[in-house]
């Protein structure tokens, strides 16, 4: 296919403040998950799709397949759609008591219905 760019597996994205490997980068409406650190001004790649593993609540269980959102502020995964984006799936359960969650990158999922 001549008009092929690439697979969309990342977004490379310029900082506008200072990012660790791992953290949640957010672009607009899509979410991913940082491949390395930067600070303000640098381009990083950021993951679109797989699975990672980041802070969650406390207090919340997440049973797998659970549609998690991502709360910016203190930044974790949480259930609570209002005022937070979609970010994916929880991969696996995760007890209330746990701190870090695995979520299933989906970026679309806002797009495709998949969020009441």
């Amino acid at each position: 296919m001549k008009n092929f760019v690439q697979p969309g597996k990342v977004l490379n994205v310029t900082l506008s403040g200072t990012v660790a490997a791992g953290d949640v980068v957010e672009a607009a409406d899509l979410i991913g998950v940082a491949e390395s650190g930067g600070v303000s001004g640098d381009v990083i790649a950021v993951a679109l799709e797989g699975v990672c593993e980041v802070a969650k609540v406390a207090g919340t269980a997440f049973n797998q397949g659970d549609v998690l959102y991502w709360d910016a502020d203190p930044g974790n995964l949480t259930k609570t759609a209002t005022g937070n984006k979609p970010i994916g799936y929880a991969f696996e359960a995760a007890l209330s008591a746990a701190t870090v969650a695995k979520v299933l990158l989906a970026p679309g999922i806002a797009r495709v219905g998949a969020i009441a």
